[in-house]
């Protein structure tokens, strides 16, 4: 059987979360599925970035970029061309004409729960203007993939309710997370010399990033030598956080250290007093993970998958409540005791996560698909 993957998001440089989980899948497959043939479909930016490592896998180019006409008018055939008996569609944005058997993963439910934060003026109105082709994309996916994978019950639970599917029909593949490769990484430039909280991701609304640096306000009043430090891609909402940090008079105390290489970012998880993930929306929640896979306390939102992933190897607060945050996060600061309950618990809690059983539960999802 010929099976192909949507990964024109291949790569975590360039596609962060969805990029690196078709990294792991696709390396995974090529350990375990020697029998059905795969194509990888890529896009001009990263088609250089994966090199099939064995005989059944091999790569094309598709000229399609996301969210584009191309990809609407032009996919469409090059699926049909390359006869594939499967494609799996990693993400939500795919051709809504195409009719072939497909599976979809779809990650979380932001796109229609939360409205994106976008510049104002005729950019900013073109963005929201994409809102209602990708709800409609997301619709479209949910309704007729043969199989929907999601990383989560939660996320599991919205679409059945939303779209009205079958129980059957959504399966859970618990993602994984990304070992450190450095065990004692070097300080970055400007690294904090005291006590620091940490954040990595993007500082779109439901990430919830106003209302953390409204409560490390309140923190600072009794840990006048907390830093906050907050890694990310550069954009609009980057920019009107740097601008809050600054309208709350934090000045020096709040970093913004923009993208970071994979070694900052290990420095970043081991040298943290905690890891904070104040978002609401989630589907999966990987970067808790990742911190607790290098010993941080993680202290993160009671609010969609996170307690669902984290169990109790995280400390909740109210992501609602400024108050609430400042003094969940506080307890783990003040309490050594509590700070090694997470970091035990931390570790015990990686042991059900592993992107080898995500890509053995996608192909038994493939050979059923296939099957029926």
């Amino acid at each position: 059987m010929k099976i192909l993957i949507d990964a024109r998001m291949y790569g975590h440089e360039h596609f962060t979360g969805i990029g690196r989980y078709i990294e792991e899948l696709i390396a995974r497959l090529e350990e375990l599925d020697t029998t059905n043939d795969y194509v990888i479909l890529l896009g001009r930016n990263n088609l250089d970035s994966y090199t099939p490592q064995v005989p059944n896998f091999t790569k094309q180019l598709a000229p399609c970029a996301h969210y584009s006409f191309a990809e609407q008018l032009l996919l469409p055939g090059l699926l049909s061309g390359l006869r594939a008996d499967l494609v799996h569609f990693p993400s939500f944005n795919q051709p809504l004409l195409y009719g072939g058997k497909h599976v979809t993963t779809i990650h979380d439910l932001t796109t229609i729960t939360h409205a994106s934060k976008t510049r104002p003026g005729l950019i900013g109105g073109l963005k929201r203007l994409k809102r209602l082709p990708a709800r409609l994309m997301m619709r479209r996916a949910a309704k007729s993939s043969a199989t929907v994978l999601t990383p989560t019950r939660y996320v599991k639970d919205g679409l059945m309710h939303r779209y009205d599917l079958a129980d059957h029909s959504v399966v859970v593949t618990s993602e994984g997370f990304t070992k450190p490769q450095v065990t004692k990484p070097k300080a970055p430039q400007n690294a904090p010399s005291g006590p620091f909280l940490f954040y990595v991701g993007t500082y779109y609304p439901h990430k919830n990033i106003d209302r953390l640096l409204q409560a490390f306000v309140l923190l600072r009043q009794d840990h006048p030598d907390l830093a906050l430090v907050l890694a990310g891609k550069t954009d609009y909402t980057y920019e009107a956080a740097g601008k809050l940090a600054k309208d709350l008079g934090l000045g020096d105390s709040v970093s913004f250290v923009g993208r970071i290489s994979d070694d900052e970012l290990s420095w970043y998880y081991q040298n943290c007093a905690v890891y904070v993930f104040p978002s609401v929306s989630e589907g999966f929640g990987l970067p808790g993970l990742e911190a607790m896979a290098q010993s941080a306390p993680v202290i993160a939102a009671n609010a969609s998958c996170l307690p669902e992933v984290y169990g109790d190897a995280a400390h909740y607060f109210d992501p609602l409540d400024t108050k609430d945050i400042a003094a969940k996060i506080a307890e783990v600061l003040d309490d050594a005791k509590l700070q090694a309950k997470l970091r035990s618990a931390g570790t015990a809690r990686l042991k059900d996560f592993s992107w080898e059983t995500m890509a053995k539960q996608t192909l038994e999802v493939y050979k059923r698909v296939l099957g029926d």
